[in-house]
């Protein structure tokens, strides 16, 4: 894919045009993101804006001063560029539904909600879109928002002060029972606003999320190592407690698909043939999938003891 703009749309975002070279363009649905192999590994980006423009995929790119190197490299290519990408994959898609919508997004998690704001626009649902961010300056695509759905969309900044932030209970309290709520932004600003969510009384299943970063839960080392059977390449490996599974399988020779390693994407689920997870993922996995015990991330879950996985 060759990049054919990149432009800065707010203070350490930057926003990334790509067009293929020769070949088309498979089509992709709102939540949709692609995984681009760069330097230091893949990176996963929500695609955005409006899904039925079909000659390009737009990205915003947010600049993670604690990252590992790839909202860097990102921010760092120029227009002509071309990137190895690959197609849109979507574990967070719109739920055909005619009730009221609610998008609800923190900083740049308004990406992968811009292109469902087209979606719910062109089938004449019911929705509107809260963002919550700290100023003008650093919040992306507030223009294409304002001028596509006037009226619809709610900006909320902090300036930095706690009293100027949205009060999610206030919110859920006076949300229409029906409301499908997809909720995009930090691992804090997810736990926060699904927190009250579940206080407020609305049924679990109406709030779909997708966290940009990993959550501020505790994940201390497990005190005990413990060995992984992988079932299909006939191999075990030792995973100590300050590694991970994947780091440990990567060690061992084998390739593993994996992007954000942080336990929300998940790119590098595989499935349990025995043994008991602990899931540390951030919020990937319903609760029936955690307790059921048969699916994993490699990249943060631990085990209580020895695991056998289809890998």
């Amino acid at each position: 894919m060759k990049v054919v703009t990149t432009s800065l749309i707010a203070n350490g975002v930057r926003e990334i045009v790509l067009a293929p070279v020769n070949e088309e363009l498979p089509d992709w649905t709102a939540g949709a993101h692609i995984n681009v192999h760069l330097p230091s590994g893949n990176r996963q980006y929500s695609l955005t804006g409006d899904p039925a423009v079909k000659n390009e995929y737009r990205v915003g790119v947010k600049l993670e001063a604690g990252g590992r190197g790839g909202s860097r490299a990102m921010h760092q290519i120029g227009n002509g560029s071309v990137l190895e990408i690959s197609a849109p994959l979507n574990n967070f898609s719109l739920v055909p539904s005619s009730d009221p919508h609610l998008l609800l997004a923190g900083g740049i998690g308004v990406t992968p909600l811009l292109s469902m704001a087209y979606e719910l626009a062109r089938a004449g649902t019911d929705w509107r879109m809260i963002v919550c961010s700290h100023s003008p300056e650093v919040t992306p695509f507030v223009d294409e928002l304002s001028c596509f759905a006037p009226g619809r969309v709610h900006i909320v900044y902090s300036y930095g002060e706690a009293a100027r932030r949205l009060e999610f209970d206030d919110l859920f309290a006076s949300l229409d029972a029906r409301t499908k709520v997809y909720l995009c932004g930090s691992g804090p600003f997810n736990q926060s606003a699904s927190q009250a969510f579940r206080a407020s009384g609305h049924r679990p299943g109406n709030l779909i999320f997708e966290s940009f970063s990993k959550s501020q839960q505790s994940v201390a080392p497990a005190e005990n190592g413990f060995y992984v059977e992988l079932a299909l390449s006939g191999r075990t490996v030792w995973v100590p407690n300050d590694k991970s599974i994947l780091d440990m399988v990567e060690a061992s020779g084998l390739t593993v698909e994996s992007a954000c390693r942080e336990g929300y994407c998940g790119t590098c689920v595989v499935d349990v043939v025995t043994g008991k997870p602990i899931h540390r993922d951030d919020n990937l996995f319903t609760d029936e999938e955690k307790e059921s015990g048969k699916v994993m991330t490699l990249c943060r879950c631990r085990s209580e003891g020895d695991l056998k996985i289809m890998l």
